[in-house]
């Protein structure tokens, strides 16, 4: 096993970063295929596959919780609270805010 926080320590980075460094440089080759290099190798399908399903997940779970947050406006518009009725605020994605903080952490 690699031994990424004595690495880390060393450097005065956090482990994720090292962890990711680590990752790229290893697994960038992985991700073509070694026979044709314009086709996906098996470690880029199933990584792709991982985000589609993360990114599907996601979706469906921001669908239920504005589903649910509708259903609260318009009960509280039902019992004449109009505080309640206008509280929703728009909500960025959380898989864009999720790609804009490692965006942020790699720039530091």
């Amino acid at each position: 096993m690699f031994p990424f926080a004595v690495v880390a320590q060393r450097h005065g980075q956090p482990i994720q970063k090292i962890f990711d460094t680590f990752s790229a440089i290893i697994q960038l080759p992985l991700l073509r295929n070694a026979d044709d290099r314009r086709r996906n190798g098996s470690l880029g399908k199933r990584q792709l596959q991982e985000y589609k399903d993360a990114k599907r997940a996601m979706e469906k779970s921001q669908e239920a919780e504005r589903k649910a947050r509708l259903g609260v406006s318009r009960a509280s518009a039902e019992c004449g609270d109009p505080k309640k009725a206008h509280s929703n605020s728009k909500n960025p994605g959380l898989l864009k805010a999720a790609i804009l903080d490692s965006a942020r952490a790699i720039q530091r």
